[in-house]
């Protein structure tokens, strides 16, 4: 069985700490509430398009490639 998994969010957190971000300044940005967006990013496997978008958009980082990449891993 094929290994799909991508921790997008440690991977946002990552970027994010990188760019020297905050968490709230990101949850501003992309319109959430940072205590929400927190546990997204943190607990959670899967996290909707939209919001990554909205991530993509705010740190100017594209995420889609990612998942991109895996899918041409497993092809």
């Amino acid at each position: 069985m094929n290994n799909y998994n991508i921790d997008i969010g440690k991977i946002i957190l990552n970027k994010l700490e990188e760019k020297e971000r905050t968490l709230s300044w990101l949850a501003k940005k992309v319109n959430y509430d940072k205590s929400n967006l927190s546990k997204i990013l943190k607990n959670s496997r899967y996290i909707y398009f939209e919001l990554v978008f909205r991530i993509s958009i705010a740190l100017d980082e594209d995420f889609f490639i990612y998942g991109s990449e895996k899918f041409n891993e497993v092809k």
